[in-house]
C-alpha cells in the first residue's frame, strides 16, 4: 500500500486526567490523488500498552479499527477518478 500513507497525528494519554488509555490519531493520505486525506482515532488501554514500544502501541490502535480504516482507504481510492484538484490549462 505504498500509495496510501499513514501518519500519526495524535499520540497522548487519554483522558488528560486519570488517563486509562492512549489516544492515537491517524491521517490516511492518498499519495496518488493530490494527497487527499482523512483522519481517524483509536484508543489503546494502558493495560494493553504495558511494556510495549510506541510502534507496538500504534499497531494495536490500527488493528482495533482496521475495518473502519479499510473502508476509509477504499473511499479515498474511489475518488481517484474525479477531477477535483486537477490542474486545468485552458486554450488561449
Amino acid at each position: 500500500m505504498n500509495e496510501i500513507e499513514f501518519k500519526i497525528q495524535r499520540y497522548e494519554l487519554y483522558p488528560p486526567i486519570n488517563s486509562d488509555s492512549y489516544l492515537v490519531g491517524f491521517s490516511i493520505i492518498d499519495k496518488l490523488n493530490n494527497n487527499l486525506s482523512t483522519y481517524v482515532e483509536s484508543t489503546v488501554f494502558l493495560t494493553q500498552a504495558s511494556g510495549k514500544t510506541i510502534d507496538e502501541i500504534c499497531q494495536i490502535a490500527y488493528q482495533n479499527i482496521k475495518p473502519q480504516i479499510d473502508k476509509m482507504v477504499e473511499n479515498l481510492k474511489s475518488k481517484r477518478s474525479t477531477i477535483i484538484g486537477y490542474t486545468f490549462l485552458p486554450n488561449a
